[in-house]
C-alpha cells in the first residue's frame, strides 16, 4: 500500500510543536500492526519544512522501533 500526505503541518508532523502530529504517528502503528505499507510519500514545497518533517519523523522512528518507507 502507497499513502499520499500533502503538507507538514502540525497534524501531520506536530509543525510547531514538540509533538509528533497525528497522521505519522497513526501510519506508524498501522505499520506496527500489519507491516504492509511500501510506501509513505510527503508532498512539501518547502526546504526547511522538508528537513523539519524529516527530523520529526526520524524522531518518530526512533522512538517507536517501527520503520517508516518516507519518501520526500
Amino acid at each position: 500500500m502507497d499513502i499520499l500526505i500533502v503538507g507538514t503541518g502540525m497534524y501531520v508532523t506536530g509543525r510547531g510543536t514538540e509533538e509528533h502530529g497525528t497522521i505519522l504517528p497513526a501510519i506508524s502503528s498501522f505499520q506496527k500492526e500489519r507491516s504492509c505499507i511500501s510506501k509513505v510519500l510527503l508532498a512539501v514545497t518547502n526546504v526547511i519544512r522538508t528537513q523539519a518533517a524529516e527530523a520529526k519523523s526520524s524522531e518518530l522512528i526512533e522512538l517507536t522501533g517501527v520503520p517508516l518507507p518516507l519518501k520526500f
